[in-house]
C-alpha cells in the first residue's frame, strides 16, 4: 500500500493513493509462536473496562492456544470469571491471569481491566488518551454546534463530546447549571482535553459551583496558566484571521501574545 501518512483527531493514518501487488506468505508455526501470537493479542483486549457490566473472557485463541483458570485480582469487585461482584470506592485495575497452553507448549496469558468509578476531572485530565472516565460535575458551557459542552468539578475543567447521544441536527441535552455525569474514553482536540465515546450519562445532584467571572485579565496571563479553566475573562486586543483548512478562527492579539478563539463559540 502506497499512501500519504496523515492525522484524524491525533489519530496517524494513511490516505491510500496506490495498492502494490498483494504477497500473502503462508507457512506452519510451531506452538510456541502460536501461543506467543495469542498471549499478544490479549493486550488489545475488550472491553477493557467496566463500571458494571459482566467480562466475557476468552476460552481459546485465534491460533489455537486454551486459556484455563483465569483468577481475578480482585475477585471482590470482579469475580475470578468475569461477573460484575462490585463497583470499586476508586479507579482500580483488575489484572486477570490464565494459564495458557497449545500441544506441550505452556504460559502465562493476562487481561487488564479497568474498573471505573467516580473520579475529579483533575485526575482525568493526567489519563492516557485512549483509557476509560468516569467524572461528574456542573456544566459551564454547551458549544451546540460541536455537540459538546464543558463541565467543572472544582478540580478541574474538561470538555465532553456528546456526539455518540446527540445527533447532528438535535440539541445538546444539558444547559448550563445542569450537574451531569459520563463515562468515556479520554481523548485530545488541538490540544485540549476531552472525554468522547459516551458510555454512560445523566443528571445528578451535586454541590459544584461554577467558576465566576474574574473580569479583565491580560492575555499575557492567560498564557502563563494563571487563571484556571472554566474561568470567565475579559480580554482586550486586536482581532486577527486565522484560516485553518475549512474553518474560520480568530486571533486576539495584544503585543507578542495571542488567544485562539474557537469558529464553534460563535
Amino acid at each position: 500500500i502506497t499512501g500519504a501518512l496523515m492525522g484524524w483527531f491525533n489519530e496517524p493514518q494513511i490516505l491510500i493513493t496506490h495498492v502494490n501487488q498483494l504477497e500473502i506468505v503462508t507457512g506452519d508455526l510451531t506452538d510456541a509462536e502460536k501461543l506467543s501470537r495469542d498471549v499478544n493479542a490479549l493486550d488489545t483486549f475488550a472491553p477493557n473496562y467496566t463500571f458494571g457490566d459482566n467480562i466475557t473472557l476468552p476460552t481459546t485463541g485465534s491460533n489455537g492456544t486454551a486459556f484455563t483458570n483465569w483468577t481475578s485480582s480482585h475477585p471482590d469487585l470482579i469475580a475470578n470469571d468475569g461477573t460484575f461482584v462490585a463497583a470499586p470506592s476508586e479507579f482500580t485495575i483488575v489484572t486477570f491471569t490464565a494459564t495458557a497452553t497449545i500441544g506441550s507448549e505452556t504460559g502465562t496469558a493476562t487481561i487488564k481491566i479497568d474498573a471505573l468509578a467516580p473520579m475529579d476531572i483533575s485526575d482525568a485530565i493526567e489519563a492516557d488518551a485512549g483509557r476509560h472516565v468516569y467524572v461528574q460535575g456542573i456544566v459551564t458551557y454547551v458549544v451546540q454546534g460541536n455537540r459538546g459542552f464543558f463541565i467543572y468539578d472544582g478540580t478541574g475543567h474538561i470538555y465532553i463530546r456528546d456526539t455518540n447521544l446527540v445527533p447532528a441536527s438535535g440539541e445538546v441535552p444539558y444547559k448550563v447549571g445542569d450537574i451531569a455525569k459520563f463515562i468515556g474514553a479520554r481523548d485530545n482536540f488541538s490540544g485540549i482535553p476531552q472525554v468522547t465515546a459516551i458510555k454512560l450519562h445523566e443528571t445528578t445532584t451535586g454541590d459544584y459551583t461554577a467558576p465566576g467571572s474574574i473580569g479583565p485579565v491580560s492575555i499575557e496571563s492567560i498564557g502563563e496558566g494563571v487563571h484556571p479553566a472554566g474561568t470567565t475573562v475579559t480580554i482586550t486586543g486586536v482581532a486577527t484571521t486565522v484560516v485553518d483548512g475549512t474553518f474560520t478562527n480568530y486571533r486576539i492579539v495584544d503585543g507578542d501574545h495571542f488567544v485562539q478563539v474557537h469558529h464553534n463559540t460563535n
